[in-house]
């Protein structure tokens, strides 16, 4: 679990991207291939990255990883699409990220919203992060096309 998450951190925290973006990569030991679709939160402020990632052995799931800040253990994140329902889930938090299996319908909507707000909190406060979905459907068109 651990290599899955520094691939993570390598493959998403690259300093310069905007909208939604596809990466692939493996560890230096060739044993884990990590694929991710993400973003950069819209907030020039905050410098979160939310993704949906896939690896052979942990399946699809959806990350928010957040450098600098100190997440409360066994969490949950909410997220909510356009003018959609809040939807809670249960995140495993590890360093800086949290991680969280989303349904189908989750990823479905987005694909096809135009912006997700998530809130997490931490040991100072609760935090809400605005995404935009602009280019979502593609990246994440090519990471479910890779992976069947």
């Amino acid at each position: 679990m651990r290599t899955l998450i520094i691939t993570l951190i390598i493959l998403i925290a690259s300093p310069a991207f905007a909208g939604w973006q596809f990466g692939e990569r493996s560890n230096e030991m060739g044993d884990m291939h990590v694929a991710t679709a993400f973003t950069r939160d819209c907030d020039p402020d905050y410098d979160a990255v939310l993704g949906v990632a896939e690896n052979e052995r942990v399946g699809v799931i959806l990350t928010l990883y957040v450098p600098g800040e100190r997440f409360l253990d066994g969490n949950n994140i909410d997220i909510k699409i356009d003018d959609g329902p809040v939807i809670s889930l249960y995140a495993i938090r590890q360093d800086q990220m949290f991680m969280a299996t989303p349904s189908d319908t989750l990823i479905h909507m987005l694909k096809t919203g135009r912006n997700v707000k998530v809130r997490f909190e931490t040991q100072a406060a609760i935090h809400t992060v605005d995404f935009s979905l602009d280019g979502s459907a593609a990246a994440i068109n090519k990471l479910q096309g890779r992976t069947k």
